[in-house]
Parts: structure tokens; C-alpha cells; sequence
């Protein structure tokens, strides 16, 4: 479709509580974005110029340590936001990579409406601070399995994928590369 309608933004959790008014205020000059797989959407420490919202597609958030290895912090499936979080730094700084793990389709939402829609409309703001909250909880989980053997880090895996994916995708999809760490590294 040519354009995001205010109607599908208001499917989204997070943009559900804001009326037609506020959800076409917040589509101003949006923009629709296709990638393919493995293509940097996000570059951590960049100056943000708006928010993504995923219609389809895998993507990870990772951020890279002092020696080279990455770490993903977050996998984010269709229906989902990245981005956000530079909207609410005073220096509108991104914290982390965002990188495409299949073909996405995404709608670029600018970040100045938004972030007056956050000051003023305190149904987005508690939606936007569950949402952080869910993905603190989801971080903290993570963190935790990095302690457990390779088999469980890896059913973990899977199933998070699995409830990320596109309903309806065929379970012969290809598993998208994610870094992992041998199991000898937890063998005494």
C-alpha cells in the first residue's frame, strides 16, 4: 500500500490507546521502507531522526563489545518498535545496533511527533513504559540463560523466534544466523 494507515497504526499496542487524531498526527511524513537481510537499519550512537515500526520481517538489536564480539540484546518481530529509545535521551543518541535477520518491511515514523505525543498523551507514555519495562524483563531472562548450557540456550532460541515470526510463516524457514558461544566455555 502506498501509505500507514492511521487504522493499522491503531493495532499496535503501543499506539492503541491514541485516538484517529493522534495517530495521523504521528504519521505525519512517514515513510515505508523495505530491506533485505543482513542490512544495518540502526547504527548505535547515531543522532536519531525518527522510530521504526516492523510490518514484517526479523530484526536484532545488538550491540558490539570492546573486542569485536556482538551481543544481542533483543530479537523484534512484526508489530514491533526499535528506535524509541533515542527519542527519550536528551541527546538523541542511538544505544545500539538494529540489523536486519530476513527481509523486512518498516514504517519510518519522525521522531519530533512522537515525542510531543509522549508529553501530552499519557496513554502512549504508560504503553511506551510497559513496553520498556516487558523488554527489561526479557533482557534480564537473557542475561540469566547465558549461564545455562548450550542445548537450553538454544530451545530458548528457537521458541523466542518462533513467537517473533510472521504468523502464518512456514516452519521450514531458514533460522536466521544469531552468534552463539561453544559449550566448552561452561565445561569445568
Amino acid at each position: 500500500s502506498p501509505a500507514f494507515l492511521p487504522e493499522e497504526l491503531g493495532q499496535i499496542a503501543l499506539f492503541a490507546g491514541l485516538g484517529t487524531e493522534q495517530q495521523t498526527r504521528l504519521l505525519e511524513n512517514h515513510r515505508l521502507l523495505t530491506l533485505e537481510k543482513d542490512q544495518q537499519l540502526i547504527l548505535e550512537q547515531e543522532e536519531s531522526q525518527g522510530l521504526f515500526l516492523l510490518r514484517s520481517g526479523l530484526v536484532k538489536v545488538r550491540c558490539m563489545g570492546a573486542d569485536g564480539e556482538e551481543t544481542v540484546l533483543a530479537l523484534l518481530g512484526p508489530g514491533e518498535i526499535c528506535g524509541e529509545m533515542a527519542t527519550l535521551s536528551p541527546m538523541g543518541l542511538r544505544s545500539a545496533d538494529v540489523v536486519t535477520l530476513t527481509c523486512c518491511s518498516l514504517v519510518i515514523l519522525r521522531a519530533a511527533p512522537f515525542s510531543a505525543l509522549l508529553r501530552t498523551e499519557t496513554s502512549l507514555a504508560l504503553a511506551l513504559a510497559k513496553l520498556q519495562a516487558q523488554r527489561l524483563r526479557d533482557l534480564n531472562r537473557r542475561f540469566i540463560l547465558w549461564g545455562a548450557d548450550a542445548h537450553t540456550r538454544m530451545l530458548v532460541t528457537l521458541a523466542e523466534l518462533a513467537r517473533k515470526t510472521t504468523p502464518g510463516a512456514t516452519v521450514t524457514a531458514t533460522i536466521p544466523p544469531l552468534p552463539h558461544r561453544r559449550s566448552e566455555e561452561h565445561t569445568s
